[in-house]
């Protein structure tokens, strides 16, 4: 059954079984119970940002300005830079250490952050996946939804998963998925 208006927080707190946990079950039970990923914080970032730039027009993305983050100065800066973006007035010193500020602002406001150097990282990512024709011609499909949940039954499990981009039928084919 599809999902079509599931956030991602409804879908991670489905009791179903995800495809990444049929993957972790997979290389072993002991690691679907540890739940254990080998991907790094900032890897699983500019990731977020990709997806959210190719398939969803790039809104929960912002840009950071490329000021230091140590001095009084600098961190009353982005005190009011947060507070200007919908961070709240408090968030440099609640968060604390500045590796702390973006993983906080981001679960205030629901957008991701940026570094200069992300967004050109990013941007060139973006672009490389768009300009491939045949994702081109999927992207362009009418039609196509990003981050549609599906739930079904596989063997009798209760499983669940939410592909990148689903084009329920491409030129009279059948469904198509981007992940």
């Amino acid at each position: 059954m599809i999902l079509p208006h599931c956030t991602n927080a409804q879908y991670h707190a489905r009791s179903e079984i995800s495809a990444s946990g049929l993957a972790l079950f997979a290389r072993s039970p002991a690691h679907f119970r540890a739940n254990a990923s080998t991907i790094g914080a900032d890897i699983a970032r500019i990731g977020t940002a990709v997806h959210d730039a190719v398939l969803e027009g790039g809104g929960a993305l912002l840009d950071a300005p490329g000021w230091g983050r140590r001095s009084k100065d600098d961190r009353a800066a982005w005190s009011a830079w947060f507070a200007e973006h919908g961070g709240g007035d408090d968030l440099v010193e609640t968060a604390g250490a500045a590796d702390a500020w973006f993983a906080l602002f981001e679960q205030r406001t629901g957008k991701l952050v940026l570094r200069p150097d992300e967004r050109v990282q990013v941007d060139a990512m973006a672009a490389s996946v768009r300009s491939h024709p045949r994702v081109a011609e999927i992207l362009a499909a009418p039609g196509g939804v990003a981050e549609c949940s599906i739930v079904g039954e596989l063997h009798g499990v209760a499983v669940r998963c939410r592909p990148d981009w689903l084009v329920p039928d491409l030129d009279g084919h059948g469904p198509v998925v981007l992940d």
